[in-house]
């Protein structure tokens, strides 16, 4: 991580979030496993972001807990997932490494979280984790909901996590 910021291990500054760091497993939309540790990294800043909608959750949605998917990205593994959609329609949900800097995660100022309830079972949002297409896109959630794609539970799901 030369060359970045001081980054802070989120266990350390909030031990109740859960991890499932699915790049360093293979179930993932690359179908590759990318990062060699299942950690989360992440700017002091963003961890205390982290740690303040941990407080929220506690306080008005009781039992549910954030479970974290994705955080500091290595810009190797940024440019392996670029590999996988360069040139199909998920392109646009993942960030090219040679423009701009790549993607926010490579800096530690982004996470990737869902929810989960008192029994460790995460919610259900309609979609998987890493599910690239309109059906993922807040903008279309009310065109879905009337086409009965989605139920208007996983929207409530949806904008708890927000």
């Amino acid at each position: 991580m030369i060359g970045l910021p001081e980054l802070v291990n989120i266990i350390e500054v909030d031990p109740r979030v859960e991890l499932d760091i699915r790049y360093a497993t293979k179930d993932n939309f690359t179908h590759q496993q990318l990062y060699d540790v299942a950690k989360c990294y992440l700017r002091p800043a963003v961890a205390k972001m982290v740690r303040k909608s941990q407080d929220y959750l506690e306080r008005t949605a009781t039992g549910k807990r954030l479970l974290i998917k994705d955080c500091y990205r290595p810009v190797s593994a940024q440019k392996r997932m670029w590999e996988v959609v360069r040139g199909t329609p998920m392109s646009r949900y993942v960030a090219n490494p040679n423009r701009g800097g790549g993607s926010v995660h490579s800096f530690g100022a982004a996470v990737d979280v869902s929810l989960i309830d008192r029994n460790g079972q995460e919610l259900d949002f309609g979609t998987p984790y890493d599910h690239l297409d309109k059906l993922s896109q807040p903008r279309f959630e009310v065109e879905f909901l009337k086409k009965g794609k989605l139920k208007q539970s996983q929207l409530d799901n949806r904008r708890l996590l927000r």
